[in-house]
Formats: structure tokens, sequence, C-alpha cells
């Protein structure tokens, strides 16, 4: 008796700080055996139909939940997509999806199936600033940011006329940096801007951007912010880096790196929240983690042949849609799918390799 009390306070001690009860994920895998055009997936998008949207390396995806669409640059079609390197998928009100990919901006008809494109100009206002395209945006007046590779563009609609912006030396009041690599409008209706070298906010109704000072970061070191993601349960905005996860306090306006060492000095490559309450992060070499509801952060690494794990830990795109579907793109080894609704308890044994395992199969007493 004395030995099992033993064993339940060494239970009490331990479960707080590593056991958090949860069900256990298990990934489905889509890759170019499943008609995935490419491996490298960059972008991920649920449209207002429902249907899934992704953006790789060689041509824009369309999933219905049982087979793949592929859409890819034609030269003898001018309707076609502009080319078949997609960054970035945005849905804006008007329900126009918009494809940003290294040589254009296309928006899509789904009424003819054909891309409208847009390029650079050397004509000021006739075209965006750079036809390398990282981020897409739509502002509470209906304007559609462009982020570029030189520049920040600006299209009215109603007018069909791109504005652009770029950093002015010596000007806080302007962008850091010309190459644009995240744009986020939050709440409050502030745009932010993530660049090569910093973060830009520009409030609504605003001509003016305002560098944002950024903690345990030097200011003339090439520091990229790649992904922004709100979290209301936490009030925070989290910002995807390339030295780490970074979130903005907005109790008291500052930019701080999480403290989490698993997080903290990685470099990550995509953040985003869904309805489950959790806050996903993918890194570059790290894999997957889940910051939870209570603020545990869990990792979902990939097993080398171990069924139902993610297939990379090199993770580019993470998307939590409304239906509680958590979309995984990684570099190199496709698509993962994982239902979060999946009440599936797991399997602890002392063979497991995946989420954890126990010494002994021998379980004699719980607390």
């Amino acid at each position: 008796m004395r030995n099992s009390l033993g064993f339940l306070v060494f239970l009490a001690v331990l479960a707080p700080s590593g056991l958090e009860a949860q069900a256990e994920r298990r990934f489905e895998r889509f890759s170019t055996d499943d008609g995935l055009s490419q491996s490298n997936v960059r972008s991920i998008l649920r449209d207002h139909r429902g249907f899934m949207w992704f953006g790789t390396d060689d041509g824009l995806n369309k999933y219905d939940g049982y087979h793949f669409v592929t859409f890819k640059r034609d030269p003898e079609d001018p309707g076609s997509l502009s080319d078949n390197y997609v960054r970035v998928l945005y849905e804006d009100r008007a329900r126009v999806l918009w494809v940003g990919t290294n040589l254009g901006l296309n928006a899509f008809d789904r009424a003819t199936g054909k891309f409208r494109r847009f390029f650079a100009s050397p004509d000021e206002g006739e075209g965006i600033a750079d036809d390398s395209i990282h981020a897409i945006v739509e502002d509470p007046e209906g304007y559609l940011w462009v982020g570029t590779n030189g520049g920040l563009s600006r299209l009215d609609p109603a007018r069909e006329k791109f504005e652009s912006f770029h950093p002015v030396e010596g000007d806080d009041e302007s962008l850091p940096h010309e190459s644009i690599r995240a744009l986020h409008l939050d709440s409050d209706g502030t745009l932010w801007v993530g660049t090569l070298r910093g973060i830009a906010t520009r409030d609504a109704g605003s001509g003016m951007f305002r560098r944002r000072s950024v903690s345990d970061v030097d200011p003339g070191a090439e520091w990229i912010a790649r992904r922004f993601a709100d979290d209301p349960a936490r009030n925070r905005l989290w910002v995807a880096t390339s030295t780490g996860l970074f979130f903005l306090d907005r109790a008291s306006g500052e930019i701080r790196r999480d403290p989490t060492p698993l997080l903290s000095r990685v470099s990550v490559w995509a953040v985003a929240s869904g309805q489950s309450g959790s806050v996903w992060v993918g890194a570059q070499d790290d894999g997957l983690a889940q910051i939870t509801p209570s603020g545990r952060v869990a990792q979902l690494a990939a097993v080398p042949g171990e069924a139902g794990a993610p297939s990379s830990n090199r993770i580019r795109s993470v998307y939590e849609d409304s239906t509680g579907l958590l979309w995984v793109g990684t570099f190199g080894d496709g698509l993962n799918r994982v239902d979060l609704k999946d009440t599936r308890f797991p399997h602890y044994h002392r063979n497991n390799r995946f989420p954890a395992k126990i010494n002994n199969d021998t379980v004699r007493a719980f607390y």
C-alpha cells in the first residue's frame, strides 16, 4: 500500500508538467501519388464554397475532398496562371480568389476557369511594384494590399489602379525594407507589414507607416517577419520570423520573443490559429508545434516509418479550417491533414514512439 501511495504522489507531481489529456493526432498524408502537383506546399486556403486550394512550387491545386485539379501556366493561353510557382492565396470579400506567384498576381474567374493577370509596369500606377508576390490582404475600404519583393502595392478595385509604397532612407514613417514577406489586418483595422528587416504598421485612416521596435533583435540585422496570426484567447498577435516566434502583447504594445525553448530560437515559417483555440507553429526543420488553449507547448514531430505522424519536420504552411481540419504543408514531403475533432484516446506502451512511451505495459495505479 505504501508503494502504491508513493507512485500516486509521483504521478501527481509529474502530470501537470508533462502529460496533458488530449486526443492522439493521426495525420493523413497527400503526395504527388494522390494527385498533388508538387510536394512543396507553400500556401493553403479554404474558399467560401468549401474547396481547398494549395499553392506549390509547380502549380495551383484545387481539392474537393476526393480529387485534385491542377492549374498551371500555358504559354499559349493568356487566361492561364501567370506562373507555376505559387506563394500566396487569398479570397477577398467579393469572393475573388487571388493567387500570388513568382511572376505576377492573378485573379481567378470561377465562371470561366480563367485567370486575369497583373504585372509590374514602368508607368507609376499602372502595375504592381514587383512581379514576385509574397503576401495579400484586403482592408475595410476594399483596397487590396499586395506585398512584393520590390515594395508594397495597393490596388484600388474601382479604378483598377495601383499605388506603391517604398522605404525611404532615414524616414521612420516609411517601410523598413522594400522586400515584403507578410501582411495582416488586425481587429483594430491596423495593417501589419513584415519585411526582410523588421515590421511596420499603418493605422486605419492613416497615410503613414510606423516602424515597430522588437526586443532582442538587432535593428540592422536581417530579421524576416514571415507570418502573422491573431490569438483572441490570449489577446496577442503572433509573428513567425527567421529567428523564432514573437508576439505582440497588446496590453503593453511590446513585441517580444516567446520564451518557450522549443520556439524561441528556431526559424519559423508558419503560424496560424483557429476555432479549436490552439495556435499552430511550423518551423523550418523542427516540425509542427501546438500551443494548447491552456498554454502548454507540444511538439508533433515526424517519426520515420510511423503511420499517423506528420510526413516531415520541414513545415512551410499551416491552416486550420472552419470544419475542424488542420492542414499542414511541408517542404518536399507533400501535404498533411488531421481531424481535430477526432476523440480517439492515445495508447501509451513501452514500444511506442509516437507520441510517447512508458517503461512497462502493466499499469497498476492512476491518479
